[in-house]
């Protein structure tokens, strides 16, 4: 889903910055997805910045402690039982609460790092 945007930036010659979680928790091995995998490749190609979330966002936030707040719309994953996903049909919902009850996001890792980026160029 990212690649025509990618493209795109690319052909403009835009900064961009691609969040992405590595969907580990849909294998066995717990390994990237391949579609991360092409995703991150491509990044590399175009040469744009690329943060990887652990797992899944859902997960990453959980363990972070913004999602507090969420617990109604989480699940323990079937298999990794450590690890909290979005039960079905829940993601932006999720979001909606984030949003709703104004978590400060501000010192999650990912932002840092986005914000990391930008200082040094």
């Amino acid at each position: 889903m990212f690649e025509p945007y990618i493209q795109l930036a690319s052909l403009l010659n835009k900064k961009v910055i691609v969040v992405s979680d590595n969907d580990k928790l849909l294998s066995d091995r717990q390994e990237p997805s391949s579609r991360f995998s092409n995703l991150k490749l491509l990044c590399t190609e175009k040469n744009i910045k690329l943060i990887e979330i652990e797992n899944t966002l859902e997960t990453d936030l959980y363990i972070n402690g913004f999602l507090n707040n969420c617990n109604d719309l989480l699940e323990k994953h079937k298999k990794y039982s450590e690890f909290h996903v979005a039960k079905h049909k829940k993601k932006v919902e999720i979001a909606e609460r984030l949003i709703e009850n104004d978590i400060d996001l501000s010192n999650w890792h990912t932002i840092e790092e986005i914000k990391n980026e930008f200082k040094s160029n």
